[in-house]
């Protein structure tokens, strides 16, 4: 007999997949305590099951999560110290909005320690965050004298059609339920504001490389970019932009980078005359080259935002 894991009972699934309601699902790996997999119909792929919303926002407010780890290392005399790649990670976010909005008020969904908030407010926008981590709030709000709303995007109440740009940067792969945070971002949005989203693109050929490689050696595959309870969902290009429809937004266009440029990841004690390093290097040209990066930012608007305003 299958176990669960190899061939899923369809008694034990409370609903399809989020994007395309199939449960023709395919088993990928096994992670902790839950299952990854694939929806052999759109793409999507999830961790199974998925936890309770409640819980895993209380464990966001109390910074249990892989970013907050990260940034907590960086803390010195009291003091927070982002590294050089996450300021540059944050101005090129910023630069991509400059090429639709230049001005008004900008949602931060997610908006961690205020980085890029921070970067916004000299700019000269109205800037708002929502974060649940408690003590990455407090510090956006004493350091960069943001205005952050601790909690839950849902209970911070803004009024309709309220904002010109909402961002969420690495946080849509986090959420238990996309569909309610998008929901939320679309009443709050101006009928011809901007939503700008940023995920993993789990087609990127990086990533693409790694699960040959994980393929060919270990005869599994590895996704390594799913990572619950962190990381619940992972998108490719074309089911973000089949979540964001199903949403009410039409996707104007779609980007991608290569967090290794980006990030500059190289570690300074490596030989970068490394075979691994050039490799990774030179499919980071190509990833830039055609689009086809690790990371993706997609720029929307609200459907025929025209007619409604």
């Amino acid at each position: 007999m299958k176990t669960f894991f190899e061939s899923p009972d369809r008694d034990r699934k409370t609903s399809g997949c989020i994007l395309c309601n199939s449960f023709n699902w395919k088993a990928l790996s096994l992670k902790d305590l839950f299952q990854i997999f694939k929806c052999k119909d759109c793409g999507l792929i999830f961790a199974y099951p998925i936890p309770d919303e409640d819980k895993v926002l209380e464990s966001y407010s109390k910074g249990k999560s892989l970013e907050s780890s990260i940034v907590e290392k960086q803390r010195e005399n009291g003091e927070r110290n982002f590294p050089e790649w996450k300021i540059k990670e944050s101005m090129f976010f910023y630069r991509g909005i400059t090429e639709y909005k230049r001005t008004g008020n900008i949602l931060d969904i997610g908006c961690l320690w205020g980085l890029f908030l921070s970067i916004a407010k000299k700019k000269g926008w109205d800037c708002y965050g929502v974060e649940p981590f408690t003590e990455a709030a407090d510090y956006a709000r004493e350091k960069f004298g943001l205005n952050i709303f601790q909690g839950d995007i849902k209970k911070a109440h803004y009024p309709n059609n309220y904002f010109d740009v909402i961002t969420m940067f690495d946080v849509i792969e986090h959420s238990v339920n996309p569909a309610n945070i998008l929901a939320e971002t679309h009443r709050i949005l101006k009928n011809d504001g901007l939503l700008c989203v940023g995920t993993p693109n789990l087609n990127g050929i990086y990533t693409t490389s790694q699960n040959i490689y994980g393929k060919l050696r270990f005869n599994k595959l590895t996704p390594n970019y799913l990572n619950p309870p962190f990381h619940f969902y992972g998108f490719n290009k074309k089911n973000i932009k089949k979540l964001l429809n199903k949403a009410g937004f039409e996707v104007i266009e779609i980007k991608t980078f290569s967090s290794f440029i980006m990030n500059n990841l190289i570690p300074p004690s490596k030989n970068i005359f490394s075979f691994k390093l050039l490799l990774r290097k030179c499919i980071s040209i190509l990833e830039d080259y055609t689009n086809s990066g690790d990371r993706m930012i997609c720029y929307a608007t609200k459907k025929h935002s025209s007619t409604n305003s």
